[in-house]
C-alpha cells in the first residue's frame, strides 16, 4: 500500500524530478569576528556529486545585516541552479538560513530543477546531511585562512610608514567644516561637518583627525600648514584644559574637546607632526586644500555628489601626473 504524499512532497512536486542520482547542495551561513571586533557573515555553498564535491562558492558580506546575508545566499543558489541547468542534472537543496529557505520554497515552480529541504531529518532531508556537514568544514578552513589573511594585512600595515598632508576650509558666512587629506601615493580622501564652528583651527583639527581615523594602523607623518593645530598636538590632556583663552568662549571650548579626542587618539601610536608653509606651490598641501574646499563648497551649496566625486577624482590625476 502506497503512503500518501507528505505536505513537504506536496509543495515540492514533482518528486519524480529528484532522481537517487540527483545532485546535492547546501548552503551555510557562519559568522566571523575579526580580531578588530567586525563582525561578517560568510556564505558557503557546496555541490556534491554523489559523495564528490563537484563545485563550491564563497561569499564575504563584510556585513553582520540580515539583508546582505539575504542577498548573497541568494547569488548562491544562483550559483547552485545555474551549475545544475549547465550539466542538466536536477539538485536537492538545503539552505541553511530559514527566511531565504523558506522565500525560495514559496518560488519553487521557477525552478524546476531544485527541490528544497525544509530539515535534515526527514528521508529528503536526510540526503542532504553530507554536504551540509562537509559546508561545515569549508567554512571553517575558509575562516581561518580569512583570519590568517586579516592579521597579515594588519601587520602589513603596521609597518607602513605614510605620509599625509591634511588641510581645513571654512565660510565666513556658512557654518561647518570641510576637511582634505591626502597622501604622498596619490588617495584623496574630504569630509564635511556641518555642526562644526566655522573656525579656521577647528577645520584644521578636523583634518588631522580625519586622517588618524582613515589611517588606524599605519605608522604617519601628518604635514599641516597650521603651527597652531601642531602646538596642540604637542600638549597633553592637562595642558589642553589649561591653556589661555584664544577667542569665542564657545568656540575654545570645541577646540579643546577635538584637541584631546586627537591626543588620546594617538596615544601609543606612531604619529609625528611636520608643518608645510600653505599656498607655496606644494603639490600635496595644495591637493588638500582643493579637497577641503570642494567638500564644504559642494555641501554649503547642496551640489550633487557626482560633481563633488568628479573634482575629488581630477585632484587624484592631478597628484599622478
Amino acid at each position: 500500500m502506497m503512503n500518501a504524499p507528505t505536505p513537504l512532497q506536496i509543495r515540492n512536486r514533482p518528486l519524480t524530478k529528484t532522481p537517487a542520482d540527483a545532485l546535492t547542495a547546501a548552503v551555510r551561513v557562519v559568522d566571523r569576528h575579526d580580531p578588530d571586533g567586525a563582525c561578517h557573515r560568510l556564505i558557503v555553498a557546496l555541490i556534491l556529486d554523489a559523495d564528490t564535491p563537484v563545485a563550491r562558492f564563497y561569499a564575504d558580506t563584510r556585513s553582520s545585516t540580515s539583508d546582505t546575508a539575504a542577498m548573497e545566499i541568494l547569488n548562491a543558489f544562483a550559483e547552485i541552479y545555474s551549475h545544475a541547468e549547465a550539466h542538466h542534472r536536477d539538485v536537492l537543496v538545503y539552505i541553511g538560513d530559514a527566511f531565504v529557505r523558506r522565500h525560495l520554497r514559496a518560488e519553487s515552480e521557477s525552478f524546476p530543477l531544485a527541490t528544497f529541504a525544509t530539515n535534515l531529518y526527514d528521508a529528503l532531508g536526510s540526503r542532504l546531511i553530507p554536504a551540509y556537514e562537509r559546508s561545515a568544514t569549508v567554512a571553517d578552513q575558509w575562516r581561518s585562512d580569512l583570519a590568517i589573511a586579516h592579521i597579515q594585512q594588519i601587520e602589513r600595515a603596521r609597518r607602513e610608514h605614510l605620509v599625509i598632508y591634511t588641510d581645513g576650509s571654512v565660510s565666513s558666512n556658512h557654518p561647518g567644516c570641510g576637511m582634505g587629506v591626502v597622501t604622498r601615493n596619490g588617495e584623496v580622501h574630504a569630509h564635511f561637518d556641518a555642526e562644526a564652528p566655522n573656525d579656521p583651527l577647528v577645520a584644521e583639527l578636523l583634518a588631522i583627525e580625519l586622517a588618524v581615523q582613515t589611517y588606524p594602523l599605519q605608522r604617519l607623518t601628518i604635514r599641516t600648514d597650521s603651527l597652531n593645530a601642531i602646538e596642540l598636538m604637542n600638549m597633553d590632556i592637562d595642558e589642553i584644559n589649561n591653556r589661555p583663552p584664544q577667542g569665542d568662549y564657545r568656540t575654545d571650548l570645541y577646540i579643546n574637546y577635538v584637541a584631546k579626542r586627537i591626543v588620546r587618539a594617538i596615544t601609543d601610536r606612531r604619529i609625528s607632526f611636520e608643518w608645510v608653509k600653505g599656498h607655496d606651490g606644494n603639490l600635496h598641501n595644495e591637493a588638500a586644500d582643493r579637497a577641503a574646499r570642494s567638500v564644504r563648497r559642494y555641501n554649503t551649496y547642496r551640489i550633487p555628489p557626482s560633481a563633488l566625486s568628479h573634482v575629488l577624482d581630477n585632484i587624484r590625476q592631478d597628484i599622478a601626473a
